[in-house]
């Protein structure tokens, strides 16, 4: 097992290049657990770009708090493409002015069925009525799409608190609550986005991963140093290399 401990780096945090924007709300949560607790727990999953730079599939709030945190280098997990999943993630948002703002849109076409092309989401009122968005221009087009895609999830992702569940998950939303339900992205296309320089929504994009780790405790102080401690680094290599348990089994994890 100890093995998977080679593929943790610190990395010059101008190298990775972020696939998603952020909730304001999530990012000072972020900010103050990782302050208050003196490290990162579980280190941001990235993979390789063709130009060398590297592509953060998850972890956007917590990359984002260590560069609020004035890490000088970040933590990170490199995971090689063959071993990535890509899912989305589904929204549960408190029904708001957004909900009334989001029908307004006439970039976004409403309908009760399923209908040709490519789906922006599947809307799930707390009554049980389903509702399916599409763009209003007809077409394919992977950044009209996005284009779409971030009206809809701005609207709601800095005002409200935002409950993620896993993309097919059967669970209806309560009352005074709406479910939003995203298509996935191929690895391909999340890279095609991010070489075009842009973002998609935040909270949507979900990396599944064979041999994560989690619950390394780095310490914020070795990312914050302004030299490198190498040794301290080697040194926390071996023993978590010693520390590691693999669990096969299905989980919950309480993220509260």
């Amino acid at each position: 097992m100890s093995h998977v401990i080679t593929s943790l780096a610190l990395l010059d945090p101008h190298s990775i290049r972020f696939h998603e924007s952020h909730e304001n709300v999530r990012l000072e949560k972020v900010c103050r657990s990782i302050e208050q607790e003196g490290s990162l727990r579980n280190p941001p999953l990235v993979s390789v770009l063709d130009n060398g730079d590297y592509l953060l599939l998850d972890g956007a709030h917590r990359m984002m708090a260590m560069l609020a945190l004035n890490c000088q280098r970040v933590a990170v997990q490199v995971v090689p493409d063959q071993q990535i999943g890509l899912d989305a993630w589904d929204h549960i948002v408190p029904s708001g002015d957004w909900w009334a703002l989001l029908k307004q849109d006439d970039s976004i076409a409403w309908s009760d069925e399923p209908l040709d092309g490519r789906l922006l989401a599947r809307v799930t009122e707390a009554n049980g009525s389903v509702h399916y968005l599409y763009p209003s221009e007809p077409g394919e087009d992977l950044f009209t799409h996005l284009d779409a895609w971030h009206r809809i999830v701005v609207l709601y992702q800095h005002e409200y608190i935002v409950r993620r569940v896993p993309h097919g998950v059967d669970l209806q939303p309560g009352n005074g609550e709406v479910l939003l339900s995203y298509p996935e992205y191929t690895l391909g296309e999340l890279k095609q986005v991010v070489q075009a320089g842009r973002l998609m929504p935040a909270g949507v994009t979900r990396s599944m991963v064979q041999g994560r780790l989690l619950n390394l405790h780095i310490p914020l102080e070795l990312m914050r140093a302004e030299q490198f401690q190498a040794e301290e680094w080697e040194r926390m290599l071996q023993n978590w290399s010693q520390s590691l348990r693999f669990y096969t089994e299905p989980v919950y994890m309480c993220e509260a």
